[in-house]
């Protein structure tokens, strides 16, 4: 593309915060806020870095906004970089989805374990209990066997 920079940046509820730069201004870029609008985003970002040029392509999920890809540079993109960055998108955005995607059904699975985890407990610890009652239960059986016996022999 010829960019100088270029970053990733994730919706945080009313705006976008980029996760990843790489390139000259990428310090400066890294961990920044920005509008959730393309063209506010783009003039934001022109004001903050002090570059002329800041493309930035929307990626969508769910047909949601779910952050940008932004390339910056010194120069003008010519038509050729900027599709190129909104192949990009389209390709982080599926990423972003499947990662997304990922982290659910992991998320799902510990859930599950989680609550796997308490009924093997609950069940533990009824059977401890079941076997303490049964224990209890023998014992007395026992005394009452005896309990006659010691009566009859000091009779």
């Amino acid at each position: 593309m010829g960019a100088d920079t270029v970053g990733f940046a994730v919706t945080d509820g009313s705006g976008l915060t980029f996760q990843y730069a790489h390139g000259v201004d990428a310090l400066g870029l890294e961990g920044v806020q920005v509008p959730a609008e393309i063209d506010r985003l783009e003039a934001s970002l022109r004001e903050t870095l002090g570059a002329p040029v800041v493309v930035a392509s929307a990626l969508e999920v769910g047909g949601e906004m779910a952050g940008a890809l932004v390339a910056i540079g010194w120069r003008p993109f010519d038509t050729g970089a900027r599709r190129l960055l909104e192949t990009f998108s389209s390709q982080v955005a599926i990423a972003l989805a499947n990662a997304r995607s990922v982290a659910a059904e992991r998320e799902s699975m510990k859930e599950a374990s989680r609550r796997e985890a308490a009924a093997a407990r609950d069940q533990a610890a009824a059977e401890g209990l079941r076997r303490a009652v049964a224990a209890q239960e023998s014992e007395r059986a026992r005394v009452a066997r005896e309990l006659p016996d010691e009566v009859g022999q000091a009779l």
